[in-house]
């Protein structure tokens, strides 16, 4: 389990959460991962590439 910080703006207000990152599936010939972020008000996923 990975974790880092994200920001979240909200209105005039800025929270900073502590956000868990899941690396759901890796493609290693590919060089790519499937990240999926968790906040307690929305769900992100996103496909990062590492060079």
């Amino acid at each position: 389990m990975i974790f880092f910080d994200f920001l979240i703006y909200n209105k005039s207000e800025v929270t900073l959460f502590h956000v868990e990152r899941v690396i759901l599936q890796t493609e290693l010939e590919n060089n790519k991962a499937f990240i999926l972020m968790l906040t307690p008000y929305f769900i992100v996923g996103m496909y990062i590439v590492i060079d």
